[in-house]
């Protein structure tokens, strides 16, 4: 009971400050740059074990399809036996039967660079935890789709070379409204923003970025800014101009720049008479939070 009316006063709290602002963490990129027929960004999840790939890393290098002489190979729970072919590349394992970092120390111990781990279910990538051994992993880790992984065995058993990038963008953390929806009789103004850096070797100058927000019904806003000079290892926070939500249904907002193809998107919504921190729990009802006592003390 404790834990429900701290969560109803979190929950009042931060509607009457409607000023708090959320993070969105980064993304890795995984990009299979060849053969043409895969080439294209795919989704991923970097692992809760590895190297840690900063704003703006490039890793790039052959996928491999890993062997541990079992009777499914591709698992990698034993030493690989295909260790001359995985070194100095990426290893490509299934998600079963062992821990995943069990599956990525085995890729590093036969030399692999990093390590993709697809999914031996549906619904996406899921993030890796260390278990026993992942903790000593070395290289960065990520795992997507089962789809996706399905798709680059495919190709390898088809004896096509396979191509990726790892990459962070250089865009990361995004700032919008806290919550995910919102009541409108709550909503508030807030300044979009994102920090950009310079990945690069030479200055950026006139560096141009966009804020898009798709509106419901259709309609779009664009903010944009303007960088005179971003000094190479650098960064910036970007604040775009204030923006106030005014109709009920679901925003997106997409930043870019003239710079590279990088993107960031992040969404929420006005609602009728919901609070959400997500999309997918901690949702309230606002006249339920107006009748509490709002001190919230023990």
């Amino acid at each position: 009971m404790v834990k429900i009316y701290k969560l109803f006063c979190l929950s009042f709290l931060v509607l009457l400050t409607g000023s708090v602002f959320a993070q969105q963490n980064t993304t890795l990129k995984v990009i299979v740059t060849s053969p043409a027929s895969l080439a294209g960004t795919y989704n991923a999840i970097s692992g809760g074990f590895g190297a840690t790939m900063n704003k703006g890393d490039v890793l790039s290098g052959k996928l491999v399809a890993t062997n541990d002489g079992s009777a499914n190979p591709l698992y990698a729970c034993n030493a690989l036996t295909n260790a001359a072919a995985v070194s100095g590349n990426i290893g490509l394992i299934k998600r079963g039967d062992c821990e995943f970092g069990v599956k990525c120390k085995n890729a590093e111990d036969a030399g692999a660079k990093a390590a993709v781990v697809f999914n031996r279910l549906t619904g996406g990538p899921i993030v890796m935890g260390a278990g026993a051994v992942g903790d000593s992993v070395k290289i960065p880790v990520c795992m997507i789709s089962l789809e996706d992984g399905e798709k680059l065995v495919a190709a390898l058993d088809a004896g096509i070379e396979v191509n990726l990038t790892f990459r962070i963008p250089s865009f990361y953390d995004s700032f919008g409204p806290l919550a995910f929806s919102s009541p409108s009789v709550q909503s508030q103004p807030f300044n979009p923003s994102v920090h950009f850096a310079n990945t690069g070797t030479t200055d950026l100058t006139n560096l141009v970025l966009t804020a898009d927000i798709n509106e419901p019904g259709g309609t779009k806003t664009t903010f944009t800014q303007t960088l005179d000079s971003l000094v190479p290892a650098k960064d910036s926070l970007i604040i775009f101009d204030l923006y106030s939500p005014t109709k009920q249904g679901s925003y997106t907002l997409n930043v870019s720049n003239n710079n590279d193809k990088d993107t960031l998107s992040t969404s929420f919504e006005v609602s009728k008479a919901k609070f959400a921190i997500d999309n997918v729990q901690n949702d309230v009802n606002v006249n339920l939070i107006m009748m509490l006592d709002y001190s919230c003390n023990s």
